[in-house]
């Protein structure tokens, strides 16, 4: 079964930081990096990457949320915090995730950052 502990470990997932921009090299090279059939979630306010005429670095679209074959780009609208935290209910790891906020959040207070 796909768990927390071993989301790292599977080769299917291509995990993306938040707070980069994929208009600009060398990070949009990223979700290129990974076979075409990984599956790519993008967590964004909007669309990116999806019209090479945007972007005058892309030779080619990056994601194809929404061509009829598409079968592994996958597009969640919003901001990176509450999609998170939605994506984290929705897989039922809510739980595990307080309690390592509470752990940071006390290692920081502790360590006075």
């Amino acid at each position: 079964p796909f768990t927390r502990k071993n989301w790292r470990a599977s080769s299917g997932i291509n995990a993306e930081y938040g707070g980069t921009s994929l208009s600009v090299g060398p990070v949009n090279k990223i979700p290129t990096s990974v076979p075409s059939s990984t599956p790519r979630l993008l967590i964004n306010m909007e669309k990116v990457c999806t019209d090479v005429s945007q972007y005058n670095n892309l030779s080619a679209p990056i994601f194809f949320f929404d061509h009829p074959d598409n079968l592994t780009d996958v597009f969640m609208g919003g901001d990176i915090d509450s999609s998170v935290r939605e994506l984290v209910e929705m897989v039922g790891w809510d739980k595990e995730l307080e309690e390592l906020c509470k752990d940071v959040k006390n290692s920081e207070t502790k360590s006075g950052n």
